[in-house]
């Protein structure tokens, strides 16, 4: 029987940084079988349905890979999405997709289950988020590359978001637009609606500037800020202060076919 990764953990290692480490296990009845035959490929992504970067290989029994000069995407961290690879020889053996973020304890995976569960099950209610292109940099339609300052109000390129290429192709997720319904959040709504907090999934993360399209309404929300539930150490769900945009908006191009 081949060996296999075990367990995989991240952990931040100073401002820019981050170190992956794993156990792994060999048969230890096979004694044609040796670590030194196996190697690990490690590679990230800014967005969950996109590609990876050019992989880190490294020997299995290293144990651990180090990122430096890593940007944090939010301001809850890095919030990268990293795929790691086990290869025996040219044999790939097995492939994790894992994502920045200490690993909780089980009470706290049973919380955010059973929160799940009611959300998709029971509310029922979805949405769209589109994440902004965080690590190509800022958009040279609309912002002065040497000074970082912007020199358009709205442009078509970017669609608001200052980032060049703007937004990643959306990806659905579950929505709690009424955060009293569910947990003991309250929610703290503008007469008109226009500010307001959502529930969001923890994955795949939302950021500071994404949209959420909120197809129930037919609105655009730009999130202004956001702020984990935290719960037996693990996060359980993001409480997202959102801004509806106005319906003339560049933003709302993201929703022309």
């Amino acid at each position: 029987m081949p060996g296999k990764i075990v367990d995989i953990d991240i952990a931040s290692a100073g401002r820019n940084a981050v170190v992956l480490n794993w156990a792994y296990w060999l048969d230890p009845y096979d004694l044609a079988d040796n670590v030194s035959n196996y190697s690990v490929h490690v590679s990230y992504s800014e967005h969950p349905e996109v590609g990876y970067s050019q992989p880190i290989s490294v020997d299995l029994s290293d144990k651990e890979v180090k990122f430096e000069g890593l940007k944090h995407l939010s301001q809850l961290g890095f919030l990268y999405y990293w795929k790691v690879e086990l290869y025996r020889g040219q044999e790939l053996l097995e492939t994790k997709l894992i994502w920045l973020k200490p690993k909780p304890d089980g009470i706290a995976n049973v919380f955010r289950e059973k929160y799940e569960i009611a959300m998709k099950y029971v509310l029922r209610k979805t949405a769209r988020l589109y994440m902004q292109r965080i690590t190509e940099g800022a958009c040279p339609e609309c912002v002065d590359i040497r000074t970082g300052d912007p020199i358009a109000e709205e442009c078509e390129s970017c669609l608001g978001s200052r980032k060049k290429g703007g937004y990643w192709d959306p990806v659905e997720i579950w929505i709690n637009p009424d955060p009293e319904v569910f947990t003991d959040d309250n929610s703290l709504v503008s007469s008109d609606r226009t500010m307001r907090n959502f529930l969001l999934p923890f994955y795949p993360s939302p950021r500071e500037k994404d949209i959420v399209y909120f197809e129930e309404e037919g609105v655009l929300y730009m999130i202004n800020n956001l702020v984990p539930n935290v719960r037996s150490g693990g996060y359980i769900y993001i409480i997202a202060s959102v801004i509806a945009l106005p319906r003339d908006h560049v933003a709302y191009k993201l929703l022309e076919p």
